[in-house]
């Protein structure tokens, strides 16, 4: 698969009317509309008000004046409502919105040309047929022809309108100097009203093309941290969601070149690594590569649930059983990891994920193998440099926060019993005013035996088993996941939480689960 080539879109392909706008420009825009024709409105029954009591010798009575400010009313607070109407699409709202600037700015010259100029009048001021095309332009993306169209029929609204009072209130012809010098601005404004429209409708299209990667358009931020942000994203032949990792090129190339292809190569390197693991407990890579803008990305099933992290945080310390069930899951993620030599380095709560699977519940999976180091794969040594520690304090084995070069699957080991710990006392291993604080505590102090710190009780099993995971010297702990896990079924506290237990807990709390849940 090659990083280079997926996600790439052809830079010389034009803009034309083929093209999408994204949903949230076409709302954003139908939002505007909607505002704008309730302003219209109000604006000409204000209008209205002022004619006829502060010019009464104004035509005022006249039914074509009756017309045009009932007209322009009705056509403001219509566009208002149709604009809220889930009948109708976004781009059916937008070509409304594009008939009502033309229809707009004939009633604005009709209302204007209720007072005529007089014979030696040449400068009025500007038409108000000049605001309403520019603001248009801004509101209203639209390709170059509708755009074109409407804001220069708009802008001739300023002849017509005079034409149509001439013949129907029979007010004084004006001069050809006089139509001239009031239709210029308009026309002015009109052909800026273009270019402010075409800029929206391109931006609008990068947009959407940027948030189209390979075969799968982004739909929602889910979360950032860790080496980029997560999208929720939907593949567009399979209508098959899906979670997007993306590293956006402001995170990479505020770094130097040589720190920009690090953070390439960690990225490819977490995306191989981890769609070569087929546990069900560790997330499946479906697609990675690069967007034209340069940012990496690689496509994961979603996981419909909450973190570790948050499970504790709303629903306090588990029971030991639940904790061994959930720390048996992530050991088979972590044991098939390991023997193709891989550590996942950054083990901690929030990078397991719980849901429901299937017909399964307490469902663990371990996600994040952006910091996975190839043990014996000497290419891999270079992407840690002298003096870089990666990982997160609170759950980094000593090994890890020290720098030293002897770090293998045994970081995991620690790193586990830290979330182990986490799970039955609702506390980290070890509390600490800074990062640095924290790894220095993992390096020099002893923690406490979790029963210690809970009102939960703890089999002494279990507390051994944990102490032993965050032995200091790597020699002291279980030497393998595997090792581990099968302490954690010995344990006498493993029965206590099985699938009954796990599927009535689900089912008294998925709703709120999923309403918590940060996805991935």
């Amino acid at each position: 698969m090659n990083i280079d080539r997926l996600g790439k879109h052809n830079t010389t392909e034009s803009l034309d009317a083929t093209d999408r706008l994204p949903a949230e420009l076409v709302e954003g825009a139908v939002r505007r509309l909607g505002w704008a024709g309730a302003a219209y409105a109000t604006c000409f029954a204000l209008i209205d008000l002022l004619y006829r009591f502060a010019v009464p010798s104004l035509p005022t009575d006249h039914w074509a004046f009756g017309v045009v400010t009932v007209t322009a009313i009705s056509s403001g607070i219509g566009v208002f409502f149709l604009m809220r109407s889930p009948r109708l699409s976004g781009d059916r709202k937008l070509a409304i919105g594009l008939v009502f600037e033309v229809l707009g700015a004939l009633l604005i010259a009709m209302s204007e040309w209720v007072i005529p100029m007089g014979p030696d009048e040449r400068i009025r001021g500007f038409s108000a047929i000049s605001a309403w095309v520019l603001i248009f332009g801004m509101a209203v993306p639209a390709n170059w022809s509708k755009a074109t169209i409407a804001a220069l029929l708009s802008a001739s609204m300023t002849g017509l309108g005079l034409m149509l009072n001439v013949w129907l209130l029979n007010i004084p012809v004006p001069t050809a100097a006089q139509v001239a010098i009031w239709m210029v601005p308009p026309t002015i404004f009109a052909t800026i009203g273009i270019l402010l429209s075409r800029l929206m409708y391109q931006m609008g299209i990068r947009m959407s093309r940027e948030k189209e990667l390979g075969s799968y358009e982004l739909i929602e931020k889910l979360g950032a941290g860790g080496m980029g942000e997560v999208w929720r994203a939907r593949h567009r032949m399979l209508a098959r969601e899906a979670a997007i990792k993306l590293i956006a090129p402001p995170a990479v190339t505020k770094n130097s070149a040589e720190a920009m292809s690090v953070v390439r190569m960690r990225f490819e390197r977490e995306a191989k690594a981890t769609a070569g693991l087929r546990s069900p407990h560790t997330v499946t890579i479906f697609d990675y590569g690069m967007t034209e803008n340069g940012a990496l990305y690689y496509v994961m099933e979603i996981v419909n649930g909450i973190d570790l992290e948050t499970l504790v945080e709303r629903f306090g310390p588990v029971p030991a059983g639940r904790a061994i069930w959930l720390l048996r899951q992530i050991c088979r993620s972590l044991e098939e990891a390991h023997a193709a030599g891989l550590t996942h380095r950054d083990i901690k709560p929030r990078n397991i994920m719980v849901s429901q699977c299937g017909v399964d519940c307490d469902f663990a999976k371990v996600l994040d193998f952006g910091l996975v180091k190839a043990i014996e794969d000497a290419e891999s040594a270079k992407l840690t440099r002298e003096g870089m520690t990666t990982g997160t304090p609170a759950y980094m084995a000593p090994e890890l926060a020290i720098g030293s070069g002897n770090v293998d699957a045994r970081a995991d080991i620690y790193a586990l019993g830290c979330v182990g710990y986490w799970l039955l006392t609702g506390r980290t291993v070890f509390e600490a005013p800074s990062g640095m604080a924290m790894a220095l505590a993992h390096v020099q102090n002893e923690p406490l035996p979790p029963s210690q710190r809970t009102e939960l009780p703890v089999p002494s099993e279990l507390d051994e088993l944990l102490l032993a995971c965050l032995a200091k010297d790597p020699a002291g702990r279980p030497p393998s996941a595997r090792a581990l896990r099968s302490r954690l079924e010995a344990a006498p506290a493993s029965s206590d939480w099985n699938e009954d237990a796990a599927h009535r807990w689900w089912q008294r709390h998925a709703p709120e689960l999923l309403s918590l849940s940060p996805a991935n």
